[in-house]
């Protein structure tokens, strides 16, 4: 064809990869508003920087990566988030939900409600409060708590911090908890 003859767009993008959806899967996650849509400009889709056209696309429709809220619904809900979270509010709803942020966390509330939740936070968080609330629940952080608290609340809690924590609490609450901190603990309440 065009391309090959050197008739072909001035500029064009060649991906290859997959994704699948059953009958109307895509059609209905866009009615329930499960995906944000933009106009694909040419400056979002033939930028230079490919890790930056998913924060030109937020900036595009006025939203900040950096304040986004999630909130499940009920059931067993997975949360992944991919990005560093600053004044943001994580929800898990009713349900065994798994909520993952692969980045720091800064003043941000995570809270996992009733169910056995999962929270993993591979980074530090600082001015951070993350709840288990009900249930037994596990929440992981891979890096530093600095005044941050981490709140197991009803049933037997895993709560672990693999750096130092420093200032903030680190509480199981009632049930049978277990709680660790890797490195020291400064000025933080651990009960």
């Amino acid at each position: 064809g065009d391309i090959a003859r050197g008739d072909g767009p001035l500029r064009l993008i060649l991906m290859l990869g997959y994704s699948g959806w059953g009958p109307g899967q895509l059609e209905s996650e866009l009615h329930q508003n499960g995906w944000l849509t933009c106009d694909a400009t040419p400056d979002i889709v033939f930028a230079r920087d490919n890790g930056g056209k998913w924060a030109a696309a937020l900036h595009s429709l006025g939203v900040d990566a950096l304040s986004l809220s999630a909130t499940a619904g009920s059931g067993a809900d997975s949360l992944n988030i991919s990005f560093a979270a600053l004044n943001s509010s994580l929800q898990g709803g009713a349900g065994a939900d798994f909520i993952s942020v692969s980045g720091s966390l800064s003043a941000t509330t995570v809270t996992g409600a009733s169910g056995a939740d999962t929270i993993t936070v591979n980074g530090n968080i600082v001015d951070s409060e993350l709840f288990g609330n009900q249930d037994d629940d596990r929440i992981l952080v891979s890096g530093n708590a600095t005044n941050s608290g981490l709140y197991g609340g009803q049933g037997n809690d895993v709560l672990s911090i693999s750096g130092n924590a420093v200032g903030g609490n680190v509480e199981g609450n009632s049930g049978a908890d277990t709680i660790t901190v890797v490195g020291t603990a400064s000025n933080a309440l651990v009960a």
